[in-house]
């Protein structure tokens, strides 16, 4: 998380420093990049750059979610795969899902598994949540899952599941559309069975 002084001040020239630190983050492999890129992208000297942040895991992580935010807010309940894949002609990974807002998912997952923990709890968790419960509490009321279903515990696991199977994806290379989307219809049929009424 960034510190109190960056996010204090203007956001026209947070915004434009937000802007220079993505192109820096998408510049160069995670594990090459040095707090020295940044400031030189950022044009900030390094006492400053400790000012705002605590070091780069801490810049970066903030960055991808805000790349992740803007996806959610454009997309909202259709975020959550469970919930989009029954619309007709949708398709889990089409080339518009990849992009992030200017990252790839791609690229925030090669960052490593300890980074994408720290995203997922710090900024990930919270911005999925609602989206999770809203669409859950629809299929309840239309009568499709059942009405014991603990809410806010589907909900978690869910945004766990969507995570682990990108971390599964990365791990095991799974790089052919084909096989990454019968894995996820796999989780999602699998989901869905334990949820809907019997």
């Amino acid at each position: 998380m960034p510190k109190k002084s960056f996010l204090k001040m203007k956001k026209m020239y947070r915004d434009v420093l937000i802007k220079s630190a993505t192109e820096v983050f998408n510049s160069k492999d995670y594990q090459k990049l040095k707090v020295a890129d940044f400031c030189k992208g950022m044009d900030l000297p390094t006492g400053t750059f400790y000012e705002y942040f605590e070091n780069k895991e801490d810049l970066c992580v903030y960055l991808a979610s805000l790349a992740y935010e803007k996806k959610f807010v454009a997309l909202g309940k259709d975020n959550i795969a469970l919930f989009a894949y029954e619309k007709e002609e949708f398709s889990l990974l089409s080339d518009e899902m990849d992009d992030i807002g200017d990252i790839t998912y791609d690229k925030i997952l090669h960052c490593g598994v300890g980074f994408f923990a720290r995203l997922f709890d710090e900024y990930l968790l919270d911005m999925m949540m609602p989206y999770n419960r809203e669409g859950i509490q629809e299929k309840i009321e239309e009568g499709t899952y059942r009405e014991d279903i603990n809410v806010e515990l589907v909900s978690y696991i869910t945004a766990l599941l969507s995570t682990f199977i990108l971390h599964y994806f990365d791990k095991y290379q799974v790089t052919e559309s084909k096989n990454r989307e019968d894995i996820i219809m796999g989780m999602i049929r699998a989901v869905d069975e334990i949820l809907k009424k019997k």
